[in-house]
Order: structure tokens, then sequence, then C-alpha cells
């Protein structure tokens, strides 16, 4: 094989340089989309309880409370409501991904995009007394932006024995 002669090296590390320059564009390009995904990988690892996901992807640099990354998601990837990666895990109880949240500073008493619940609300009305008590050490009010109790809310939905822990830590 005869080697390549001086004027191809040449063009072939242009041609290179070329094709860096065109990924590192893309990339920069990209960008906002690939926070969206960060976001929307964030969310189904809290939903599916992958504690090592969301430990690897707040790693990463995702945000905790979901809003900085989900406006690229709703922007480039999909238009639903948003929901923080906080609430999937207070609405299935898992303490585990409550716990690297909120060890990653997501604020507990972030609110829905629909209303005025919070993440200590969601647990209380789906009766998980140990998220309750993790938020609650967290630093999440009992009390909701539009007046209402948490307390009310759990003895609603017939979880007296939330309401009762909520009660002790008044």
């Amino acid at each position: 094989m005869q080697p390549m002669k001086p004027r191809f090296w040449k063009i072939t590390a242009i041609v290179e340089a070329l094709v860096l320059v065109a990924l590192l564009v893309v990339a920069a390009w990209q960008y906002p989309v690939l926070r969206g995904l960060r976001y929307h990988f964030l969310d189904r690892a809290c939903v599916f309880g992958d504690a090592v996901g969301v430990g690897e992807l707040l790693h990463l640099g995702a945000d905790p409370d979901g809003k900085r990354d989900y406006q690229q998601y709703a922007k480039y990837i999909a238009a639903i409501e948003p929901t923080a990666p906080l609430f999937h895990a207070a609405w299935s109880g898992d303490t585990n991904i409550l716990a690297l949240l909120l060890s990653a500073h997501a604020n507990p008493n972030i609110l829905n995009g629909e209303g005025d619940l919070t993440p200590i609300a969601v647990a209380a009305m789906h009766g998980h007394a140990d998220a309750v008590r993790l938020l609650l050490t967290s630093g999440a009010r009992s009390e909701l932006p539009s007046g209402r109790s948490v307390i009310d809310l759990a003895r609603q939905h017939g979880f007296t024995n939330i309401a009762t822990v909520l009660q002790q830590t008044k």
C-alpha cells in the first residue's frame, strides 16, 4: 500500500476540522432539546421509581424542580401539562426518590401546574405517611396557598393516620 501524498493529508485534516465544527454547532443548537430530554428522563425515572437513574440525572445537572428543563421540554419536545418530578415521587410514595430530589434542593412547596396542590398534599391524598413525614422534615408546609389544609385533604380521602401525623407536627 502506498502512503498518502501530502496534499491528501491536508484535505483530510480540513474535512475532519469541518466535521468537528459542524458537530459542535449542531450540539450547541440542539442543547435546549437535550435539556428537554433530560427533563423527560428525570420525569420517567421518578414515575418508575428508578433511584439510580434519578441520582445520575441529578448528577448530570438535571433541575430537581424540573422548571428550567421543563421549559425546554415543552418548547422542543411536547406540550403537556407541567408536573415537577417531586409530584411523581409523592404520588407513588417513593421515599428514596423523594430523598434524592430533596437532597438536590428540590422545592418541597412547589405548586402543580393546574392549581394549588403541593407534593405533601399529593402524598397525603394518596395515603403515603412516610412521604408526608419526609416532606415535612424537608420544610413542606401543611397549608396550601389557597388556605386549605393538607390535614383536611387527608381526612377527606380517608387517611386519618396522616391527619394525625400532620397535627402532631403543628
